[in-house]
């Protein structure tokens, strides 16, 4: 353990760097799934880099820039602490200074023209800036249980994601992201779980060609297709050409990873291809369709064959709706299996309305289900529960004053073989500014009634983010359910104080305790993770 971590240190060590002073964008417009900057290429952003968001000095969430113009960028938003607004702070990473032009006047200006002519005639190759960012971390977690029934546990581990662009040429990227760990458990727990193990994780290893507009793309290695939902992780490739516009046509190939160890194998293959129709902007109106075809297959056995349809509409920030559709076809064993040749095997719809900037309701349906694959298809039906099942849930926001903000949601779930509908229900409401700036209250309640058992979940975290980078929070919230076939119930507590400090140089660092008690746990828990960002 004590070397492991100070593997980490000396890694940390050669990674740190002197920071630059900070900068700061706004957000200029938010439109249902995206947000909108004031801050572009010229400030030395790109797509990929994750900002930071605040409101004066307290942290509420992160976007990741995804499109670029010269002045302005659009962002997907990774993390939401509340709903944002107009004119709230965005933190540019430090590689951005180095990124950014010194101003000119008219007259050096010209002059800098007229040498970039005279440069790009000696020499047409583009003066590329390489882009390196991720993020490498050590962790330790610990369960000490208080029931001394053997179930305490203890584990290392190490992360690290790395990403390169534009290492070569402009387009090329570089990307990995690794995870090791190494689990160590007071006693074995049964035949499949040892008391000691490491378990090694590569989700990512890959070098691609993006270039935003080039009419050819590809990437090479552990990938996951951003086309498809279902494909999962392989080890191939996946190829995408532009052959008109707005129109694009895609295929992959490769070998599917173990799923339970992340190890290369070639025992399963994965095939497919795909057509994709993208117009408009997510700040007017948009339109994106994707319709593909993807197989699995161990040898010449087939796993799985399906057809895949997603579809989307945004209507600038007033509405949008999405499906998505999944049509199993069955041959071979998976005929004689399903007893049919095609089966529905998934379906989810969401459509969301904005009434105002402040105000929301959506409703969505959704019927995914299980499906058989050359890996389970020895599970009995009764285990693997082949009962159609469907459900439909309604959600709102609203932002009742300045610093109050309510969500509600109602679900209801049908399976073909229950006697009853199942439903969950819940609210979640913030208040900020709670007996002073940088507070933060935040409430919950779910709760959920089934054909055999009814329960609730109410919690509540006190936050306060301080200016020095300091954040800290507590939790306290229970989960009581009973059985309705007999008089039993259950009640668990918990109590968790949590801290986050970012450090000089880009290091940061934090700490978890949670104290559980109650009917099925009772114990400590401790997680400490030290890291910086590059």
């Amino acid at each position: 353990m004590r070397k492991i971590f100070n593997i980490i240190l000396m890694i940390l060590s050669l990674l740190t760097f002197l920071d630059a002073q900070v900068k700061t964008a706004k957000i200029a417009y938010i439109s249902s799934q995206k947000v909108y900057l004031n801050a572009g290429k010229a400030a030395g952003l790109e797509s990929g880099d994750t900002l930071r968001v605040f409101r004066g000095s307290s942290y509420i969430g992160a976007v990741k820039v995804e499109y670029v113009a010269t002045h302005s960028a659009s962002c997907q938003i990774v993390d939401k602490k509340t709903e944002f607004r107009k004119n709230d702070s965005v933190r540019l990473p430090v590689h951005t200074v180095a990124r950014q032009k010194p101003q000119k006047t008219k007259k050096s200006t010209q002059k800098a023209v007229q040498k970039k002519r005279v440069t790009q005639a000696e020499n047409p190759k583009k003066i590329l800036t390489t882009r390196v960012r991720g993020y490498i971390s050590g962790q330790y977690y610990h369960f000490s249980d208080g029931n001394k029934k053997g179930y305490t546990f203890s584990q290392p581990a190490l992360r690290f994601r790395l990403r390169i662009d534009d290492f070569w040429r402009e387009g090329f990227h570089f990307e990995i992201n690794y995870r090791t760990r190494y689990n160590h458990r007071q006693r074995r727990l049964s035949g499949g779980i040892p008391k000691t193990e490491w378990q090694h994780r590569l989700y990512q290893f890959n070098f691609s060609y993006r270039l935003p507009g080039a009419p050819f793309q590809f990437r090479v290695g552990r990938v996951i297709s951003n086309a498809l939902s279902g494909v999962g992780y392989i080890d191939g490739a996946l190829l995408q050409w532009q052959t008109a516009k707005n129109w694009f046509i895609g295929g992959f190939g490769g070998t599917q990873p173990d799923w339970r160890t992340s190890d290369w194998q070639t025992e399963i293959q994965k095939y497919g291809m795909y057509v994709r129709y993208e117009k408009g902007d997510f700040s007017e109106n948009r339109t994106a369709i994707t319709i593909a075809a993807s197989g699995e297959y161990h040898g010449r056995i087939v796993s799985r064959e399906f057809l895949f349809f997603r579809g989307s509409y945004n209507h600038g920030r007033r509405w949008n709706v999405y499906q998505q559709t999944e049509l199993d076809i069955n041959r071979d064993w998976r005929k004689l299996r399903m007893g049919n040749s095609l089966s529905l095997t998934g379906m989810y719809m969401n459509g969301r309305y904005n009434f105002t900037r402040n105000t929301s309701v959506s409703i969505g349906y959704d019927n995914r289900r299980n499906y058989y694959s050359y890996e389970t298809r020895t599970i009995a039906d009764s285990l693997f529960d082949n009962a159609v099942r469907q459900g439909i849930r309604f959600s709102g926001y609203t932002r009742l004053f300045k610093d109050y903000r309510l969500a509600v949601f109602f679900g209801l779930r049908d399976r073909q073989t229950d006697a009853r509908l199942s439903y969950n229900y819940g609210f979640n409401m913030s208040k900020r500014r709670f007996f002073g700036i940088g507070n933060v209250l935040f409430l919950s309640m779910s709760g959920f009634d089934n054909l055999f058992a009814n329960g609730i979940n109410p919690s509540m975290r006190l936050s306060r983010r301080f200016r020095n980078n300091l954040y800290l929070s507590l939790n306290y919230g229970n989960y009581f359910y009973q059985f309705k076939n007999s008089a039993g119930s259950r009640l668990n507590q918990w109590l968790r104080l949590s801290t986050q400090l970012e450090l000089p140089v880009r290091l940061y660092a934090s700490f978890n305790y949670t104290y559980d008690w109650g009917s099925d746990i009772q114990g400590q828990r401790i997680f400490l993770e030290l890291g910086r960002r590059f």
